[in-house]
């Protein structure tokens, strides 16, 4: 079954006009026709949405006739009023839904965008390529053909003019206090001094900072549209939300490379740690009739102490216990050189343990800072006689029990 498309209004006209030819009253004639005429102007404002249409329309329903008008003329005026009315707020609501159909498809158009430029974001290798995703992004939104990049307390990047040495020294000073403005605004809007004049002769609108949560990056400055406009609210809502993903993306790449620094940091530790414990002993010394054993457990990867057993011959054996000042690398590094040189000076031949101290004193002495310094127990063990001659050379006293 087809549906007629004429409206229900013009149908029903169609119907009362042979009525109308055949009713001899005047007075019920002069009331059909004022139906008619209403159906008529209804039919006619019906056909359009469009407020500034329907505003046209209703001066042209007016009667033109010369006399005065009577209490019907007005009960007519008024069925003609309510129609205009219910048309207009038919206008205004259609003109409301326009005005929210655009904002909604702009705000999916720039979500859209907004997770095209995060997934770039966060496959951005390095800082460069984050600022260049940002700055063309932002510039290509808004439309404008000058932009400033205030990165990490510098002019990281400004285009469509040229900043003179001058002008990147000043932005650079206040790039710290345009970065802890709370959210994107216009230039002219804030505090009167120094900072606003210089926007404003570079003739910058919108300063947009970049924060994610606690961090502050710094600062993005945009000039007016093309065409000389000042940006919108939409256009600042997204240039906030570009410059969070910015600034998270910067984020990222930080805490990736602190990773990374940590991760390789933590190899050459186990590392020297791995070469501190071969400079140990790793066994009993295995001298018959004596127990005798040793173990180091630093309370960081690598540290400064140190023990060994050296064999000297004739059932003679050293026994060495020291300590390097300091924790961590640099201790470590100052205990291989020790273990190096006493190992040195055993293969020197019978050689005394006053003698054995001063060597090894005038080699840390010669080789490291005035603030290092090592301490260290001598001795020499004879498996034999059970004779043991030691020197201290700082070290804690031993214990004999």
């Amino acid at each position: 079954m087809s549906l007629d498309p004429t409206p229900a209004s013009y149908r029903y006209q169609e119907a009362l006009a042979p009525l109308a030819r055949r009713i001899d009253d005047p007075k019920v004639q002069k009331k059909l026709s004022e139906v008619l005429a209403l159906l008529d102007f209804n039919s006619t404002l019906n056909l359009s949405l469009e407020l500034p249409e329907i505003l046209d329309l209703v001066p042209s329903a007016r009667r033109g006739r010369g006399e005065p008008y009577g209490e019907d003329d007005r009960l007519f005026a008024e069925s003609l009023c309510v129609t205009a009315a219910a048309s207009i707020d038919n206008g205004r609501i259609y003109k409301e839904l326009q005005t929210l159909n655009r904002n909604l498809s702009l705000k999916v158009y720039q979500l859209d965008s907004l997770f095209d430029i995060a997934r770039e974001l966060n496959r951005s290798p390095d800082v460069d390529r984050v600022r260049e995703v940002l700055m063309t992004n932002a510039m290509g939104h808004v439309l404008t053909t000058r932009a400033v990049l205030l990165h990490d307390g510098k002019v990281a990047e400004q285009r469509g003019f040229t900043l003179s040495p001058e002008e990147r020294v000043k932005l650079a000073c206040v790039s710290r206090e345009l970065s802890k403005i709370p959210e994107a605004q216009k230039c002219s809007e804030l505090p009167e001094g120094a900072m606003r004049d210089l926007l404003s002769r570079l003739e910058l609108d919108t300063v947009v900072p970049l924060r994610s949560g606690e961090s502050s990056h710094g600062a993005l400055l945009l000039g007016a549209r093309a065409a000389g406009k000042s940006l919108a609210e939409e256009d600042r809502d997204f240039l906030r939300s570009l410059a969070s993903q910015a600034a998270a993306a910067f984020d990222n790449l930080r805490l990736t490379r602190e990773w990374v620094e940590k991760q390789k940091i933590e190899k050459e530790r186990a590392l020297a740690r791995e070469i501190q414990s071969r400079l140990l002993p790793d066994s009993e010394p295995g001298i018959e009739g004596w127990d005798i054993a040793g173990i180091n457990i630093p309370c960081l990867t690598v540290d400064g102490d140190y023990f060994d057993y050296v064999p000297r011959g004739d059932d003679r054996h050293w026994l060495v216990i020291a300590d390097v000042s300091g924790k961590g690398t640099g201790a470590a590094l100052l205990m291989a050189s020790v273990h190096a040189a006493l190992h040195a000076l055993a293969g020197v031949g019978d050689i005394s343990l006053e003698a054995l101290t001063e060597r090894l004193n005038e080699f840390v002495y010669s080789s490291t800072e005035v603030n290092r310094y090592v301490t260290a127990f001598f001795s020499t063990l004879n498996a034999k006689t059970g004779e043991l001659v030691y020197l201290n050379a700082g070290h804690c006293y031993p214990w004999l029990l």
